[in-house]
Parts: structure tokens; sequence; C-alpha cells
């Protein structure tokens, strides 16, 4: 029958639960139930307090999944209360901040699979791995490899990068992909970054991208040998990163918290390639000879910068 205080006592165990299930006493026991949801079978003993899943009480998880680098890059120390489903997979019985997580162990595929559920919004995103072995970043700079984790919502082939700790979902760079490892990455601005996505916050983040700087490639740009001259003697260019925004380009140098912006100005020639203003220090340019004569001897890595244009 529909009793209604089981399922609410259930409530206190586990969450998303839908608001009725249908009890039936196991055995003609009058302190045995059994419900079923889904694939999902639910055991209550009113005597004794104990609950069942699937055969089951609920438990922490296993050492092959707390070990597994994959889990600890994004969840460190943090063990959860969960329940084995038929599927496979371990299912955190609460949520948490919001959220549902589902753990496929090692043994069962042939990678950890971790997933984060919505119940509000009816999201399921999968972590992708963003350990030292994981090869499918391809392209992707180097910082945004190491300093965040990848969220990808297959429903629209999005990718969303967030800080590394699962507890942090401010979403501060998505990709789209448009193909065999062809992502477009977009940097969201502050004041646009969300914790709490939904299908319509991802399609305003969408609809927004344009207004947004899009991650571009050293290879895929035009002038790429001129920046690899001038940046390359200064950082390693593999740490440097490359957006675009309305036409105009801008280097940015993580590792040392710089920024150049090309600028071009109308008055001069078609030929002119531009100078490189910087955003950190007002109204100073990179000058066209990086090289000083008989000076800093014992320096390889700088940059010269001249106040007002060139």
């Amino acid at each position: 029958g529909n009793f209604s205080c089981l399922t609410n006592s259930l409530k206190h165990c586990v969450d998303d639960l839908p608001d009725h299930l249908n009890w039936t006493a196991l055995h003609n026991s009058s302190y045995c139930y059994e419900a079923r949801h889904l694939s999902t079978v639910y055991n209550i003993n009113v005597v004794s307090g104990s609950v069942l899943i699937n055969g089951s009480p609920p438990n922490l998880l296993p050492a092959s999944i707390l070990q597994h680098p994959m889990y600890l890059r994004t969840f460190e120390s943090h063990n959860f209360e969960v329940s084995f489903c038929v599927e496979g997979f371990y299912r955190t019985t609460r949520c948490i901040m919001g959220k549902i997580y589902k753990f496929t162990p090692p043994s069962t595929t042939k990678q950890l699979i971790i997933k984060e559920f919505d119940p509000a919004a009816k999201m399921e995103l999968e972590l992708l791995d963003g350990t030292k072995d994981s090869t499918w970043q391809g392209d992707m700079p180097i910082r945004l490899c190491d300093s965040y984790s990848h969220w990808l919502y297959k429903e629209r082939d999005i990718l969303l990068l967030r800080p590394i700790n699962f507890w942090d979902r401010r979403i501060e760079y998505f990709a789209q992909h448009w193909g065999f490892s062809k992502w477009d990455f977009f940097e969201v601005p502050l004041h646009h970054q969300v914790d709490k996505v939904s299908l319509s916050k991802l399609e305003d983040m969408l609809e927004s991208s344009k207004k947004y700087r899009r991650l571009v490639l050293l290879k895929d740009m035009p002038d790429n040998t001129r920046i690899l001259d001038i940046f390359g003697k200064f950082d390693s260019i593999d740490y440097a990163e490359f957006y675009l925004l309305d036409g105009s380009l801008t280097v940015s140098l993580p590792r040392f918290q710089l920024s150049f912006e090309l600028v071009r100005f109308k008055k001069r020639k078609l030929t002119d390639k531009g100078s490189f203003q910087s955003n950190e220090f007002s109204d100073f340019f990179l000058c066209n000879s990086q090289q000083l004569e008989d000076c800093f001897d014992n320096f390889r890595s700088y940059l010269l910068l001249k106040k007002g244009q060139f």
C-alpha cells in the first residue's frame, strides 16, 4: 500500500525519492516492507530501523575508487555514503550540495567513471580524466589542463571547466565540440560565472559566447612567427595563451600575470603589424626590438617596454 510514513522515513536516508512508493509486506510480515522505484529495491525493517537498498545497507565508497588518481584529484580525501545500483555503479544516498554523484569502479569498466547529476535541473555531467596520463586534451593550454576539472555535458557536446575541487562549481571556461578533437574554448567573464547550471543558464552562456574572449592556438594565427620571437624567449610558449575578441588579439602569460593586446593605429600604413600594449602597465608598449646590446648579460628572460605609442 501507500504507506507515506515509510516513504517519509526513507527520505531521511535517501534523497531524490518520489513522493509516493508502493510498499508491500514481506512474507506477510508486520515489520518488514519492500518498495521498488525504477531498478532500485528498498527494504525497511521498522523494528530494527534497518534500510537495505538493492539488498545491501548504505556503505562508503570502496578503496578501488578512493585511491584512484582521478578521484583523488577532484575529491581528495572526501568519502560519501553510497548504495550499489544494479547497473554497476555506486550512487550517493544523499545530495552533496544539491548534486548526486555516481561512481562506476574501474573493475566494471576500463577506467573510473564519475558523473554528477542535478535533480533540480535534470542535468548530468561526466568528469573527464584530468590526470597526467590522460591524452584527450589535445592542444588545450597547459594551465587549462592542470588547473581545472573538466565536466562534459553529453547532451550538447559542451565541456565545462571548473576549479579542480568538486565543491567549487564556478564555470570559468566552456568549450563547444565541433568534430574530432576540435574544441572552441571561451573564457567566461567573472560577472557571468555561475555555480548552479541549468539548461536556461547554459543557453544564455552559449548565446553570450560572441561577447566572450575565444581561445586560439598559436599555429592558427598568421603572425605566429613574430609572436614566438617576442614572447618565446621570455617564457615557454606552451604556457602562453592567446585570445580573440572582436578581432583584437590578446597574448596572456598567466605564470607572470601579464597580458598584452595587439593594437593597430588608424593613422599608420596598412602594412603596419601593430604594437603590443600592456594591460597591466598603462600606456606601455612592447619595444619593437627586444634585445639591448651590452646590457643584461646575466639575464636571458625579459621584456622591454616603452611608454607611449610606437
